[in-house]
């Protein structure tokens, strides 16, 4: 036989061999399709308080004002011991136009401070150590509105000449929910928030800086209600 008769027949054979071949084997599985790229974390936003306790909310947003244990500063108010519902109030809408500090209390919505952080804001807050004298006392409880001095601050309530009624005031307070008017709003305190002895000391404070009233201390009994 010729060699080439001799190829051309091998090449035939070799390829009806393939053929049957592959037709015997089953079909192969499609491709999948390339997977997506998975999403990407997004970073967080550097002003989010997401996550964050409610000291740590406060030593980033408050202190620089108001003290890292709310004992006040040249920029803001002391804040220890705080009238909650009051302070929500003001932390929520903020506060312009305070002539002692050139700085405006800012606004803080929920998604900024949540309602759990704030909660564990005043906790901190009432947490500190307890103020021992009048002049103490005096700054926590009632600068805010009555100024330093005790001769109206920003509420233009002088408490200077009504030394004999500061108990009652104190006890029974103003307004209930007016927080948005310092005239109007003034909280009260039972005797565990502030006891009788420390109203006492409070009153001598503030006579000793100017202040009027009849000394006879029998309405302030040491103890408390």
């Amino acid at each position: 036989m010729k060699p080439f008769l001799t190829i051309l027949i091998t090449s035939s054979i070799f390829m009806f061999s393939q053929k049957l071949w592959s037709q015997s084997q089953p079909p192969s599985p499609p491709t999948p399709p390339t997977p997506p790229n998975p999403p990407q974390p997004v970073p967080p936003d550097d002003d989010s308080n997401e996550g964050l306790t409610g000291i740590e909310v406060y030593m980033k947003e408050c202190a620089v004002c108001h003290g890292d244990k709310g004992e006040g500063t040249p920029r803001g108010y002391r804040i220890q011991f705080p009238t909650r519902d009051f302070a929500t109030y003001i932390t929520r809408r903020g506060r312009t136009g305070n002539p002692y500090f050139t700085i405006p209390m800012p606004a803080y919505d929920r998604k900024l401070v949540s309602d759990k952080q704030l909660r564990e804001m005043w906790d901190y807050l009432h947490d500190q150590e307890r103020p021992q004298t009048g002049k103490q006392l005096y700054e926590t409880f009632c600068a805010n509105c009555h100024g330093l001095d005790g001769r109206g601050g920003l509420s233009r309530e002088s408490v200077l000449g009504e030394l004999d009624e500061l108990w009652e005031a104190i006890r029974e307070g103003e307004g209930y929910n007016n927080y948005w008017s310092r005239r109007g709003y003034m909280p009260r305190w039972n005797s565990r928030e502030i006891s009788n002895r420390e109203i006492r000391l409070m009153t001598r404070y503030l006579y000793s800086i100017g202040g009027g009233y009849d000394d006879d201390d029998d309405d302030y009994d040491d103890d408390d209600d």
